[in-house]
């Protein structure tokens, strides 16, 4: 066995592993009134980005939304994350656009090259290699994107914006929320 191979994590399921198991209680969260204080949050959040998005005139918002969904449910927001997340992100949506545009810009060899660009990706992750930029937040976005709907728009160079907004406003959002949760430790006394 390769140096590689035994790096990588065991992921097969233990033989006496139920497949559906159900998952065990959560660690104590939060208190109500700051889920509340979170939740006014997020809502501040979300109106600011609709109304940089529409400011700058990005239409997918839908973009900065998976990548929020992501970044933040799949990745607990960690900030450590976010370059791969949204690297990630970029590359789902340009593999993306090679199968919208190049079978209609060249035909079944247009086909046949976005196509090999899809295997090559998918190899890439199965192996665990180039992990930076492809990992299962790329998949996410490819699959979004091959959606008739998603890719009809066309508009992929809006969707990588809309999800570089979200990155950015995001950032800040968690930024701001730990310097303000260091400074209430601090005065605690913590």
């Amino acid at each position: 066995m390769s140096e590689a191979q035994q790096a990588r994590p065991d992921l097969s399921m233990p033989a006496d592993a139920a497949p559906h198991a159900a998952p065990q209680a959560a660690a104590p969260g939060m208190s109500w009134l700051t889920g509340l204080v979170v939740l006014v949050g997020v809502i501040v959040g979300i109106a600011v980005y609709i109304g940089a998005s529409h400011a700058l005139g990005i239409v997918p918002i839908w973009a900065g939304f998976a990548f929020a969904l992501y970044w933040g449910g799949m990745l607990h927001g960690d900030m450590a994350a976010m370059p791969s997340a949204l690297a990630g992100a970029f590359l789902g949506i340009a593999i993306g656009a090679a199968l919208h545009f190049l079978p209609i810009l060249y035909g079944t060899a247009g086909l046949a090259v976005a196509l090999a660009i899809v295997l090559v990706a998918v190899y890439l992750l199965l192996m665990r290699w180039a992990t930076f930029v492809i990992h299962n937040g790329t998949m996410l976005f490819l699959t979004i994107t091959t959606i008739p709907a998603v890719a009809a728009g066309g508009d992929f160079l809006g969707m990588m914006g809309s999800a570089a907004l979200a990155a950015a406003l995001f950032a800040i959002m968690g930024l701001v929320s730990r310097a303000l949760a260091s400074r209430k430790k601090a005065a605690a006394g913590g």
